[in-house]
């Protein structure tokens, strides 16, 4: 994906789209690119990995649980995604 951004830089391509935190992160240390409109796109995100990873499940579950309790999640979510529906 950072290739794009070389692309972009480049004057090889003139745009390009993905969901807007990861174009967000990929533009970000490059001060000659911008990302100029987001678009809602009412897409629900999630975290997969392979049901056998037993730690990996348990150790994001928990990751998940802190940062509910500490009220991050509702923080990131009202920064980063302030149009969706609270489950």
């Amino acid at each position: 994906m950072k290739a794009i951004t070389t692309y972009l830089s480049a004057g090889h391509i003139g745009a390009f789209i993905k969901l807007f935190p990861v174009v967000s992160w990929l533009v970000k240390e490059r001060r000659e690119l911008a990302v100029i409109r987001q678009i809602p796109t009412h897409e629900r995100l999630g975290i997969a990995f392979a049901k056998t990873n037993v730690a990996l499940c348990k150790a994001v579950n928990k990751n998940l649980a802190s940062i509910r309790e500490r009220g991050l999640f509702d923080a990131l979510r009202r920064k980063w995604l302030p149009e969706s529906d609270k489950d």
